[in-house]
């Protein structure tokens, strides 16, 4: 079985997907990958591993498709602190005489917003107008993106003497 992270463990997650687990311990950082919109398996398969991770029991009566079509536009922080709030030391222990059950996890997620469209439309095209995000556009159309080495290039003869005739 996974090991557990501790119930009072704050959970942060910057816009690149990196989930942070602190404890008295240590911490662990874990990059996940983006999201994509209404891509159902992907939940799917992200709530049976989060809920395995945190000692959860996967059964029958568990609708875990009905738990990733409702969290469409939720992120998977979202989907983090849903887990760890239902899946508490005391409710692992009561999982043989009463199974993990949908509506468990809804009452959570019900008290947390989704990301809007909207948000994500406007969020997109900022990140777009950016240094990075243009060179991931331009990565992404397989365009030259500028490597260290060209940076520190130095130029040839013939672009020194032109240079210094221009002067």
């Amino acid at each position: 079985m996974a090991s557990r992270l501790p119930a009072g463990a704050p959970v942060t997650m910057t816009l690149m997907h990196t989930l942070s687990f602190q404890n008295r311990h240590g911490s662990l950082s874990v990059a996940l990958p983006p999201m994509e919109r209404g891509v159902h398996s992907l939940t799917l398969i992200l709530w049976q591993q989060i809920i395995q991770r945190h000692g959860g029991v996967i059964t029958s009566a568990l609708n875990i498709s009905c738990l990733a079509k409702v969290t469409d536009g939720f992120t998977q922080g979202h989907i983090v602190r849903v887990v760890r709030s239902v899946l508490t030391d005391r409710r692992l222990r009561q999982q043989q005489q009463k199974p993990l059950i949908a509506m468990e996890f809804m009452g959570a997620l019900s008290t947390m917003d989704p990301i809007y469209q909207e948000e994500e439309d406007s969020f997109k095209n900022w990140y777009a107008k950016t240094p990075m995000g243009k060179k991931r556009a331009l990565a992404m159309m397989g365009g030259n993106t500028g490597t260290a080495k060209d940076k520190g290039k130095k130029k040839g003869k013939k672009e020194k003497k032109e240079k210094k005739k221009k002067k």
